[in-house]
Formats: structure tokens, sequence, C-alpha cells
């Protein structure tokens, strides 16, 4: 699967040791590097003891911010480099977490928007703004500049964009 970049502000009111995913993969194997699912995440396996850590997971494959307990509106990016493999996650602009993912990974982004399927609770608890889908992992100039921006629509590499603005 091809390089991609997912970005949203979101305020999240995920009790912090639950799943609050903000996209997931529908209907995927459940085979590792298969499922890909972001968002919060809970108390999990030291990697997040704290609970609503931003996690980039692949299934058995994650890279985790720190926990972040906050419930102001934050902008988030998330950004996959098919051909390193390198995951980046980014809060208001600024890089939180980063690797180089051991495996890469093989879903179809067949995606749902505001659960993660593979986990139970898995509902995001909150508000989700200006979501956008990229089929380029975008540097961190493109994402501090497109945070502050209500796209077009007719972006460079923008293959999704929902900003929820119907009935405002």
């Amino acid at each position: 699967t091809e390089s991609h970049t997912f970005m949203f502000w979101a305020q999240n009111n995920t009790p912090s040791c639950n799943t609050g995913m903000v996209i997931a993969e529908y209907n995927a194997s459940s085979n590792t590097n298969n499922v890909l699912h972001y968002g919060f995440r809970s108390c999990y396996d030291g990697q997040c003891p704290s609970g609503s850590c931003m996690t980039m997971d692949f299934l058995n494959n994650g890279l985790y911010s720190g926990s972040y307990l906050e419930v102001d509106w934050t902008h988030w990016g998330l950004t996959y480099n098919s051909n390193t493999l390198e995951r980046v996650i980014y809060q208001n602009g600024q890089i939180v977490a980063q690797d180089i993912s051991f495996s890469a990974y093989t879903g179809d982004l067949n995606l749902i928007i505001g659960a993660g399927v593979n986990y139970s609770p898995g509902y995001f608890n909150g508000n989700i703004d200006e979501l956008s889908l990229w089929s380029t992992a975008l540097t961190q100039q493109a994402i501090q500049s497109h945070m502050t921006e209500e796209l077009s629509g007719a972006e460079e590499g923008l293959v999704g964009y929902w900003n929820f603005n119907a009935g405002t």
C-alpha cells in the first residue's frame, strides 16, 4: 500500500483508558501490518500507560505519542512513507513521535471514520473537523501550512476531504 497522510482536528473526550479510533480499516483480516487504525489508544502494554496516546498502528506494529489528556481542539498529522517505512505523528504541527516501521503496511485503506472494528469499545468520543487524506507523506512544512487553512479540495495529492461544515 502506498504512502499516505491523514490530517484532522480533534477534540478528544474518550476516557483515557478506552480506545477511540479516529480512522480505521474496515473488513480487514487480522494479520499483522494489514489493519490500519489511527486514533487515541487505551492504557496498552506499556506503550501508553496513561492512555490517550495518538497511535499509528498497522496491527501489532504501532507508533505511539505520549499521553494527551487535554480536551482542547488539537491538530494531528499522521504520515507514512511506503518507500522508507517512516511514520511520523505531528501534534499542532510539531513532531511528537516517529519511527521506521519494522514492516510495510499491507492493508487496502478501506476506511471508516470514528470507530475501530477490532476494538471494543473502539468508538471515538469527541469531535473531528477538517479530516483529509493525502496520497503522499506530507512534510512538516506542508502540514503546518495546511493546518491553518481550509482546503479547496483541489490540492495536489489530496484524495479525500471532509470539512464537516454542512449546516453551518
